[in-house]
């Protein structure tokens, strides 16, 4: 399951690093879900990161790295 997860991750990482919500209701989507402090929930960029750098290690899969590196210049963004 982990790994269907990742693939379906990495496919919404775009070129430059950012991640595309296109149909998501939670974030970014026409619907988007509220923060407690009721302001619109964005993409959670330094856990999508972690998430593929984690992957990377535990499969062995150096592409999730570099994934992880692009998504890694937009928490700094």
């Amino acid at each position: 399951m982990m790994d269907k997860a990742m693939k379906w991750e990495a496919s919404r990482v775009n070129d430059d690093g950012t991640v595309n919500t296109e149909g998501n209701t939670r974030v970014g989507g026409a619907k988007t879900e509220t923060s407690r402090a009721g302001k619109p929930k964005t993409v959670e960029f330094r856990q999508v990161c972690r998430s593929l750098y984690y992957w990377s290690v535990i499969s062995g899969d150096a592409s999730y790295e570099k994934l992880a590196e692009k998504v890694s210049l937009q928490t700094i963004q």
